[in-house]
């Protein structure tokens, strides 16, 4: 068993946003987490950057070291990310857009759903969801920072069939050494009835090492993954408007779900997982929140949580940024 540790123009937005920074309820704490609302902003579904619609966001990573902050958006005809800044000044989170680099190599019907910067590489790992009606499988990607394809993860021969229609990948973590990526698909394969595979690879070859099987709430998605230590990941699941965010730690075991072809009917030991933060109790109202990162360290020390939603590069619907004030331990 390996050891738990492998586990370009500045311009500001044109848009018409809005900005709630507001009281909010007490702090909600649970053990090893202490949570408090910063804010939202509300990015407008109009806003333009470079001939491109800002929207349909899937997927958002913060780099700490440098301040850089990015987008990817879910544009099956224009595969992309954004590359900006991230200010919590006025107490929201304020995105700042000046770049946009296009994700190259990729078919048509490709389904970005998540991102993660690399900084050991300069890279970034991305989530393509496939196609289940063009016949093309899900896979991490890694493009440069220009969006050149580099590498494509290799698939596990499981996740190939039983794909479900927008049930396929969808969460991104890259662990806190940078040795793995953890996955997770949207919702369960058709053979593994109400079970949801989470797979961890190598970072450096792309190899599938092994996978658990995670029990999401009845009727809910799991859309996004998030390291907190080298055991300890956040997984963000959605129902409509409502979100939760759960704790799982792999120190506490699971089976190993990799040579099992389906779960339904078999007896595995899942990952157990632990309810941290039901959104609604920030008292701020949510949109259809897709991705999660960590943001900018606050000037107390404390780390801020940043959820974004997709607004399905709708003009009518903002993209709304929330940021959380987290105090872990």
């Amino acid at each position: 068993m390996r050891s738990l540790a492998v586990l370009g123009i500045t311009a500001v937005l044109i848009a018409v946003p809005t900005t709630t920074a507001q009281a909010a309820p007490a702090p909600i704490t649970v053990p090893g987490y202490e949570f408090s609302l910063i804010g939202e902003y509300g990015l407008a579904g109009l806003t333009r950057y470079q001939g491109t619609v800002v929207g349909g966001i899937t997927g958002a990573d913060y780099d700490q070291a440098t301040g850089e902050f990015r987008l990817l958006s879910g544009d099956r005809d224009n595969a992309r990310f954004y590359t900006g800044s991230l200010s919590l000044s006025g107490a929201c989170p304020k995105p700042k857009i000046t770049g946009v680099s296009r994700l190259r190599g990729t078919s048509a019907g490709v389904d970005p759903q998540a991102l993660r910067y690399d900084t050991a590489t300069g890279n970034v790992l991305w989530a393509d969801a496939g196609s289940v009606t063009k016949k093309l499988d899900p896979s991490v990607r890694e493009a440069d920072k220009k969006g050149n394809a580099v590498a494509r993860f290799a698939t596990p021969d499981v996740q190939k069939v039983g794909v479900q229609k927008g049930l396929s990948l969808s969460g991104l973590a890259l662990t806190v050494d940078g040795v793995a990526v953890l996955t997770t698909t949207r919702g369960p394969l058709a053979q593994d009835g109400t079970l949801i595979r989470f797979t961890l690879h190598d970072r450096a070859s792309g190899d599938p090492l092994v996978q658990f099987a995670y029990g999401s709430d009845t009727g809910a998605e799991v859309t996004e993954l998030l390291a907190v230590t080298e055991t300890r990941f956040l997984v963000l699941e959605r129902t409509g408007r409502d979100a939760k965010l759960y704790e799982v730690d792999f120190a506490n075991g699971a089976t190993n779900i990799a040579d099992v072809p389906a779960l339904a009917g078999e007896q595995v030991d899942t990952l157990s997982k632990r309810l941290v933060l039901d959104v609604s109790r920030l008292g701020v109202r949510t949109d259809e929140l897709e991705a999660l990162t960590w943001g900018p360290v606050r000037a107390d020390g404390a780390r801020s949580l940043i959820f974004v939603s997709d607004n399905h590069l709708k003009a009518t619907k903002r993209t709304q940024l929330i940021a959380v004030k987290a105090v872990v331990s």
